[in-house]
């Protein structure tokens, strides 16, 4: 079934494209990590160099594909299992990865078709991610904690109903922050919001996660949230990180991690 769409992507893009398939012509998103829908749009990207980049906006611009101000892109309809998809694809020139989830989206691309530069494209990104782990860990660690702080602080207050909307809203960034750092300390980068829950269910970074995302939710008094804290301390910095030096003394840290990074 997944191979048959494939073959009919590809096709779609080899009709609209000649000589397509000598470039590496990835399949990205959900439809490469395999929580797509039924329905769901279909991500391409094609990694290209520049003479050939011109080439295929000219061939986008030809075609009524695009515009001529505008990048090389098809944006087309194609029907599989009776259902219309959207496939859209674009092309690049240099990989950025300016966030962990650009990062996590090219790290679960799929070759639609045999390429040798497929093994070279991942390892070039790993390596970049490699090189600058110990900052993306840092952030994800100290950001988490950071909001868990302010949560503990609305806590404090006095029940109100204002307080009990500002608990309400500042949940969700504690989640994300949360399932963000699990994805960052098994050196991954990490999906949009939508998909850091069902992904992170797929390993088993931690058994107890869905366990600590439901209390959190449920949370609503000071004495909650500190026995979350509790169990979320230990295993966090007991069991994945005990040897960094911003494990309980994350505030040191940040303040020397700044220092540094402004003299570099």
């Amino acid at each position: 079934m997944q191979q048959d769409i494939h073959s009919l992507i590809l096709s779609t893009i080899q009709e609209a494209y000649p000589d397509i398939s000598k470039h590496l012509i990835l399949l990205i998103w959900s439809r490469a990590f395999g929580m797509a829908q039924a329905n769901s749009d279909i991500d391409v990207m094609i990694l290209v160099d520049e003479a050939n980049y011109a080439l295929y906006k000219n061939i986008s611009v030809q075609k009524w594909f695009r515009e001529a101000s505008e990048d090389p892109w098809l944006e087309v309809y194609i029907t599989h299992n009776g259902l219309k998809l959207l496939l859209e694809v674009k092309f690049i020139t240099v990989v950025h990865c300016s966030n962990l989830v650009d990062y996590h989206a090219y790290m679960t691309a799929l070759p639609l078709a045999d390429h040798a530069e497929y093994k070279n494209f991942k390892k070039d990104l790993k390596a970049r991610y490699d090189s600058h782990y110990e900052k993306f860990l840092m952030k994800a660690y100290v950001g988490f904690f950071q909001h868990f702080k302010d949560m503990k602080g609305i806590t404090e207050k006095e029940d109100s109903d204002m307080m009990r909307k500002a608990l309400f809203i500042k949940k969700w960034a504690v989640l994300e922050d949360f399932l963000r750092l699990l994805y960052v300390i098994q050196k991954q980068g990490y999906p949009t919001a939508k998909w850091l829950l069902p992904l992170l269910q797929t390993t088993a970074v931690w058994p107890r996660a869905d366990t600590i995302v439901s209390r959190i939710i449920d949370m609503k008094t000071y004495d909650e949230l500190l026995e979350i804290e509790k169990d979320i301390k230990s295993v966090i910095n007991n069991e994945y990180m005990p040897e960094r030096p911003y494990v309980n003394a994350r505030w040191k840290f940040l303040k020397e991690f700044k220092l540094n990074h402004q003299k570099n």
